[in-house]
């Protein structure tokens, strides 16, 4: 660990943490005062980081380095209040990006189902806004390229001359505010431009924003209408999608076996938020037969992916005994996967089931955690 930077907006704080090489970690909170945490293995602490305090302003008020336990380097985030964070491992160069979000402040999430209906209490429907995560996804992938490209505005020269894949990457640049202002009428028209020549995943995109009615008029039939070209091309975000919406009933007559039918053949072709999403049905019975043993499958596949919300899913059956038998220990493990992501629900599931183990089963769960976390890119 070489440095740490922080950057003051009006809206956010960004913390980066520069490293040397990719490491593993996991994040948490802790209580009185508010703080945020982050453990990262292998990495050490350069002599100045060790020594040293970080003052930031009233939110932000301390970062602290140290070293945790052998391998393990400790970042805390002394805060003046809770808020919201997500968090990144982007690789070129090797750094953490943390975002702390201020009151008011908001930031790219999916659009919770208003009416799951759970027949355990800790599976939830697919999201009923239809939004399959691509923006998420390739958010940090997209910062990686273009921190070690520098150049987007050469994106932008091929965009113009008509590349779709460049005017797909155009459009999650504005969506996402990186190297540009946010800007999803922006985002919108350069989708549209490439959704025109057949690019699918710049469809499944161009139909989240209808669904949503960010930068186009709320429509869920043109939603419906490019999630099914993109689902039509093979695409996994919009097979997702459309199955989404089949299963909320927006844009076409409710049904939850077809929803099952377009979230399974996303799942099959390795979409993690798909697999979550087919989890949670085979959790709740929706569109194909209840069964706990499917269920937990297809959530072990997307949260070996990554996927913070079936990795919380996962933490809180194995906490409940249901669907699996009660392992304390495992729960901890998916809670503390997703709390690296920035997951806030996970974080506090962390801090809630760390007093069921013993000493020696946290260090043992905590260690697993850190093994099975892949960096965030």
């Amino acid at each position: 660990m070489t440095t740490i930077k922080q950057q003051v907006a009006e809206d956010r704080i960004r913390v980066v943490v520069h490293l040397d090489r990719q490491v593993r970690f996991v994040a948490g909170t802790a209580t009185d005062p508010y703080r945020i945490f982050f453990d990262l293995e292998g990495a050490r602490p350069a002599d100045t980081l060790a020594a040293k305090t970080f003052v930031g302003d009233i939110f932000l008020r301390r970062i602290r380095v140290a070293q945790y336990q052998p391998g393990i380097t400790r970042v805390v985030l002394d805060m003046g209040q809770a808020a919201p964070y997500s968090v990144r491992f982007l690789d070129d160069p090797p750094r953490l990006e943390i975002e702390i979000w201020r009151a008011g402040g908001s930031h790219l999430v999916a659009a919770p189902a208003p009416d799951a209906v759970a027949r355990t209490p800790t599976a939830a429907a697919p999201p009923a806004r239809g939004l399959s995560g691509t923006f998420a996804s390739s958010e940090s992938k997209l910062a990686s390229r273009f921190a070690a490209a520098g150049d987007p505005g050469a994106l932008l020269e091929a965009a113009r001359r008509g590349s779709s894949s460049a005017q797909f990457e155009m459009g999650n640049l504005y969506m996402t505010g990186h190297g540009v202002g946010r800007d999803p009428v922006a985002a919108a028209s350069w989708y549209r431009a490439a959704a025109q020549q057949a690019h699918a995943a710049a469809a499944s995109n161009l139909g989240v924003l209808y669904a949503n009615g960010w930068g186009v008029p709320l429509s869920d039939a043109e939603a419906v209408n490019w999630f099914r070209k993109a689902a039509d091309a093979g695409d996994p975000g919009g097979e997702n999608n459309l199955g989404s919406m089949y299963i909320a009933g927006r844009g076409v007559p409710q049904s939850d076996a077809l929803g099952a039918k377009y979230i399974l053949s996303a799942a099959e072709h390795g979409a993690p938020e798909a697999q979550y999403a087919l989890g949670t049905l085979y959790a709740n019975g929706r569109g194909v037969p209840a069964d706990d043993e499917q269920a937990v499958k297809w959530l072990k596949a997307s949260a070996t992916q990554g996927y913070a919300p079936a990795q919380v899913v996962l933490g809180k059956l194995y906490a409940a005994g249901a669907g699996v038998p009660r392992d304390y220990p495992e729960a901890y493990c998916w809670f503390a996967m997703a709390a690296a992501s920035g997951d806030k629900e996970a974080a506090a599931e962390v801090n809630s089931i760390a007093p069921r183990l013993t000493a020696e089963q946290l260090a043992q769960a905590q260690q697993r955690a850190l093994t099975s976390a892949q960096p965030r890119r």
